[in-house]
């Protein structure tokens, strides 16, 4: 805009600068400055934003297929959570306003009209898909409101491009072969009462089941058992206690609490004569027989020639076989073990530099264990890449490493190249690389994500369902989720809330965010808040573990 116009203008940019540059979500276009040029002899100001190379939304929805409106409704809806969660509403969400990347994925922008929940100043929407409070009180604009507007959204998606000139045409046009689901959340999105419109979680699911459908029309289905498994691609299980690429809770401990093989000791760097050796050999030997004091003996004594040494010695301070245990003994021992080559010690300083967040150190020592063919530290390096830790997210690099790994048995790889390859939409190598860890509970876990969302278009809920009890027994938090989802929504099973809630409880108990969150949305649903069930403590509770939702629905219940 010219700085010469209204000071009212030059204070509503502004507005949208503020807002917008504090956000930081895949959903939300990316701000990056303000800048000025020169044009007819003005002074303009303009803002440096992200590029969308797929153009705004209104442009593309005749080329959409239902998977892609679904997916994209999703993630308008994850978009609005994240800044709901904050305290902010868009207050003009329209199809010209959500941006598509090159591979359709939904950047929300233009945020002129934004304001915070407290702010009652702003501009107004656009008409059509404004909401009838807003029209009667522009002060009442609430984050219901955006989700009236994504109703909208989603009728312009399902009239093939339509415009909405007002509200009486969107409720009389006839729209055909549109999915249930979907169809029912749009005109729930409609309702005239604010309170009843469908929170962005309950949209947001549309994201997940119709490109899974698309994508997997012609993957052969997968037995339950093994006689359809392609043997000659599958690799023997490598037990460990590594926690997988997923982010998804789980118990299981991050560090490695094996008993240390002797094939591995001889491997490490070469020695000046055979008595460390024989060190070593009897300090493992006295070490399995439980016979410490001898074990630590003669393990210092190997220590000063053979790294093999100095890693028993850690191992022995960190569990406190027969010494006090001492963490930092334990690191010191690890640490010039490391420093001598053994992989598996140079994995554990890694771990222990990573869970200070030192994640430069981290990757330099898991970059040491891969370069030598250590497959937890093939694996450790490809899940740095893969989250950006240490260095810019590298999909390519993640995977080379992972794959390294994953094709030598090492169990986490191989359910971390499943949730690689889920996350590009390539469908059938994810159900192979999650079958290959079928034993795991985060690959069995998205096995039954696979079933749950279809194969040959109809999901298999079922199988879905035995998927998620088998991931649920080793008492994974997203599996008992999931399964907490199906009842309370009767997707597979009958409706049963009741049953929803004990899942929901156990989710919670085992650490999955969204638990707490789903438990009071659940409770809400049986009227549990009359049995003394305070649900505002649950949300909290979800609040403080970082779910963003929980923010949302915090905000909703206090309006």
């Amino acid at each position: 805009m010219p700085f010469k116009d209204c000071e009212e203008g030059l204070k509503s940019l502004l507005r949208e600068v503020k807002i917008h540059q504090g956000l930081a979500d895949r959903h939300i276009i990316q701000f990056y400055d303000t800048d000025y040029v020169i044009e007819d002899g003005e002074r303009r100001l303009r803002l440096i934003m992200e590029y969308a190379e797929g153009g705004s939304l209104n442009m593309a929805i005749p080329r959409l297929q239902w998977g892609d409106k679904e997916r994209i409704t999703g993630e308008i809806a994850h978009g609005l959570s994240y800044i709901h969660s904050l305290g902010i509403i868009h207050c003009d969400v329209k199809s010209p306003n959500v941006l598509l990347t090159k591979n359709l994925e939904v950047k929300l922008c233009d945020f002129g009209s934004a304001r915070t929940a407290a702010d009652k100043q702003g501009s107004l929407g656009t008409e059509g898909w404004m909401a009838p409070e807003f029209l009667e009180d522009a002060t009442t604009y609430s984050p219901e409101s955006d989700i009236y507007a994504l109703g909208i959204v989603m009728w312009e998606m399902a009239s093939s491009g339509k415009s909405p000139s007002t509200r009486s045409q969107v409720l009389r046009e006839k729209l055909d072969d549109v999915p249930h689901e979907y169809h029912r959340i749009m005109k729930a999105c409609w309702d005239e009462d604010p309170k009843r419109r469908p929170g962005s979680k309950e949209i947001s699911s549309l994201s997940h089941g119709p490109s899974f459908k698309e994508a997997l029309e012609k993957l052969k289905q997968f037995s339950l058992g093994d006689d359809n498994l392609d043997r000659e691609n599958l690799r023997v299980p490598y037990q460990h206690v590594v926690d997988p690429i997923s982010g998804g809770a789980t118990r299981r401990n991050f560090t490695s609490d094996v008993d240390v093989p002797e094939q591995t000791f001889l491997k490490s760097p070469g020695t000046p004569s055979n008595k460390p050796t024989v060190y070593l050999k009897l300090a493992i030997q006295y070490y399995q027989a439980g016979l410490y004091d001898h074990a630590l003996d003669y393990a210092r004594r190997a220590s000063h020639y053979h790294s093999g040494g100095s890693y028993l010695m850690g191992q022995m301070y960190r569990k406190g076989d027969g010494v006090e245990m001492n963490q930092g003994e334990a690191d010191r021992w690890d640490l010039k073990a490391a420093e001598g080559g053994f992989s598996a010690s140079q994995n554990y300083i890694g771990l222990r530099y990573f869970q200070v967040r030192n994640y430069t150190e981290a990757l330099r020592w898991y970059r040491k264990a891969a370069e030598q063919g250590d497959r937890e530290g093939e694996f450790r390096l490809g899940a740095m890449h893969y989250y950006g830790h240490g260095t810019r997210k590298n999909p390519q690099e993640a995977e080379k490493w992972m794959r390294k790994a994953a094709d030598r048995g090492f169990t986490p790889a191989a359910t971390g190249m499943g949730i690689i390859c889920l996350e590009q939409e390539r469908y059938r190598e994810a159900m192979t690389w999650c079958l290959m860890a079928r034993e795991d509970p985060i690959s069995e876990y998205h096995i039954g994500c696979l079933f749950r969302y279809g194969f040959d278009v109809l999901p298999n809920y079922v199988a879905a369902m035995e998927w998620f009890q088998r991931s649920a027994k080793k008492e994974y938090g997203l599996a008992e989720s999931a399964i907490g989802w199906m009842y309370r929504n009767g997707v597979g099973v009958s409706e049963d809330l009741e049953e929803a809630e004990k899942w929901y409880r156990k989710a919670e108990e085992h650490g999955d965010l969204d638990a707490a969150n789903e438990l009071a949305m659940a409770l809400s649903d049986i009227g549990a808040i009359e049995e003394g069930f305070n649900i505002g403590n649950l949300l909290e509770k979800a609040e403080e573990k970082g779910h963003p939702l929980a923010s949302a629905n915090i905000l909703l219940r206090e309006m």
